[in-house]
């Protein structure tokens, strides 16, 4: 009996060990928290780019934040109304140090274009690959991709995936694609989502086979 209890306490501290970093979230929660946000370059100093956003606006070091190069001016050739700007990807920033009201972030990437002036939008047209290892098909990960439709979601995890979402028992865990974890949720069993109808393939991008990551 008491090799049973000592063995319950083990396993009762390697859970709260294991547990200890992850952030109790809803699939609501999760999604309010990888949502787009939208800024500007602030300037570019010795290499260290600096975002007008920072921890006061939710952003958390290794975000991935994608930039902009604003073009041209967009003109309604009758009216002479201004209806935007030609804006152009150049590539993806990661942040690298959280401040209160800005960031400081390294190119993600070799060949990465960036300018003072330039948009950011954090999380928008980064690709992104599902790795579920509880083999549940409970619908959790088409569930988070039809309310994460900012990200690019791919069939499987590619070594050009950005972002890997990695679900095993009640924990999420998102990576970049150097392994570093950006994002630890505990996911609540209280609030799953509810299975919904079969969706078409075209719909969500399919949940990569566990034991890939």
């Amino acid at each position: 009996m008491k090799i049973f209890s000592r063995l319950f306490c083990l396993l009762v501290i390697l859970t709260c060990f294991l547990s200890q970093d992850a952030i109790s979230a809803t699939i609501k929660d999760i999604v309010s928290d990888m949502k787009p946000l939208e800024g500007y370059v602030v300037d570019v100093v010795g290499g260290q780019v600096i975002l007008d956003l920072g921890s006061d606006a939710g952003v958390h070091k290794y975000d991935l934040f994608t930039i902009f190069h604003q073009g041209r001016k967009l003109t309604d050739p009758i009216t002479g109304k201004v209806l935007g700007r030609i804006e152009t990807r150049s590539g993806v920033l990661s942040v690298t140090r959280v401040e209160k009201i800005f960031s400081y972030a390294n190119a993600a990437g070799h060949g990465v274009k960036v300018n003072r002036g330039d948009k950011i939008v954090r999380f928008k047209e980064i690709t992104a690959a599902a790795v579920d290892k509880t083999g549940r098909n409970d619908h959790f990960f088409s569930t988070l991709q039809q309310d994460l439709p900012a990200l690019n979601w791919q069939e499987k995890k590619t070594s050009n995936t950005e972002l890997v979402f990695i679900r095993e028992g009640n924990f999420l865990k998102i990576k970049d694609n150097h392994g570093r974890v950006i994002r630890d949720y505990q996911i609540d069993q209280m609030v799953q989502p509810v299975a919904q109808p079969q969706v078409t393939a075209q719909s969500f991008a399919p949940v990569y086979a566990a034991g890939a990551a």
